[in-house]
């Protein structure tokens, strides 16, 4: 399986990790999905007991994950978050953000807008940007 295949996988999962936490409650705390130097699929989250708010979550992660990979723990991760995000256009709808970054590959920021309303979850066009920071060194 190549990089992107590996990183495709992780999107995949988080996407559908995310969207089953929105229909359930409404958004979804930040989480992460990995991919160990080994292949297991392994699934990250931050005690939201012990760290106030969504971005406290994201940070806490971020800085995990970078941990485990300057030890070798990772090839891929993927970290999934609740947003607001701003069309073009200038409108506003909710989104999962998913950093998407590989040991072997580029990093990469996926966004996919999304409306929940009493008939359900309905998703917008998956967009994707160069990502501003990367994960592995």
């Amino acid at each position: 399986m190549s990089a992107r295949d590996e990183l495709n996988t992780l999107f995949d999962r988080s996407i559908q990790v995310a969207l089953h936490l929105v229909e359930k409650h409404g958004s979804h705390m930040p989480f992460a999905v990995g991919l160990t130097t080994d292949g297991e699929i392994q699934n990250i989250a931050a005690d939201d007991s012990d760290l106030p708010g969504a971005e406290a979550l994201h940070e806490w992660l971020v800085d995990y994950v970078k941990k485990a990979i300057s030890i070798g723990h990772f090839r891929a991760i993927a970290i999934a978050r609740n947003i607001e995000l701003t069309s073009k256009e200038g409108v506003t709808s909710d989104a999962v953000e998913v950093t998407l970054d590989h040991l072997n590959d580029d990093a990469v920021v996926c966004y996919l807008p999304y409306r929940l309303d009493a008939g359900g979850i309905s998703v917008g066009q998956v967009s994707a940007a160069e990502a501003e920071t990367t994960l592995f060194p």
